[in-house]
């Protein structure tokens, strides 16, 4: 791996790692047995992370420690630590974050491509409403079709992330707006921070077969 995506992988495992165990722990019935598991699976998970870094390609990954999720579900809790995304905040027991002055926001990504999947981004706010019209997505660069629909006042992006056969490396997942304000210039509040929209999360599963109806 080069150094760039050496961060994007480190970076992507500790906010995957981060919400799968928490998740696995909270749920568990014996905590103490559970936490066993979590740390057996975490040990066998590093040696193999440590022979990718090492490029020790002889190194076999099994179905017990493969790395990249089939499927992704990321709350704002447990995104990465990033330059571009203010504090989390709360709004009716919801966490978010907003992204900040950047046009631009990336979210490194362990998902498997061996087939195609959606992707959904889920907004709770926009400093600027026309952006949600106007932003585009990509996936290592390229960019990526997508449809944007209104759930209970969350507005989801759908995109179609394709396949990519033998990908071992972390998928570098990129929203561009066409700028960013602070909701004391545009006359809605005090808050002089610029800013451009507010995650709640991001999930990646199956393929949703709908027609998009715009996007770059």
């Amino acid at each position: 791996m080069s150094k760039q995506q050496e961060k994007q992988f480190l970076a992507a495992l500790e906010q995957q790692f981060t919400q799968h165990y928490s998740n696995r722990l909270s749920e568990a019935n014996n905590s103490i047995q559970e936490n066993s598991r979590c740390l057996a699976e975490l040990a066998a998970k590093i040696s193999v992370i440590e022979a990718l870094l090492l490029e020790e390609r002889e190194i076999k990954v099994t179905d017990d420690i493969q790395l990249l999720a089939s499927t992704l579900h990321l709350d704002a809790e447990n995104f990465a630590p990033n330059e571009n995304l203010l504090d989390l905040e709360f709004h009716n027991g919801k966490a978010f974050h907003w992204t900040g002055e950047n046009p631009r926001i990336d979210f490194p990504l362990l998902i498997s491509r061996e087939d195609e999947k959606s992707v959904t981004i889920s907004i709770v706010a926009v400093v600027k409403s026309e952006y949600i019209q106007q932003l585009s997505i990509f996936a290592d660069g390229m960019p990526l079709k997508f449809v944007a629909k209104d759930e209970e006042g969350v507005i989801k992006l759908v995109a179609t992330l394709p396949a990519e056969l033998g990908k071992k490396t972390a998928t570098m997942l990129s929203v561009l707006l066409p700028d960013t304000a602070s909701p004391a210039e545009l006359g809605t509040s005090t808050d002089t921070r610029k800013m451009g929209i507010a995650i709640q999360s991001i999930s990646v599963g199956k393929a949703v077969k709908k027609r998009f109806k715009f996007g770059k």
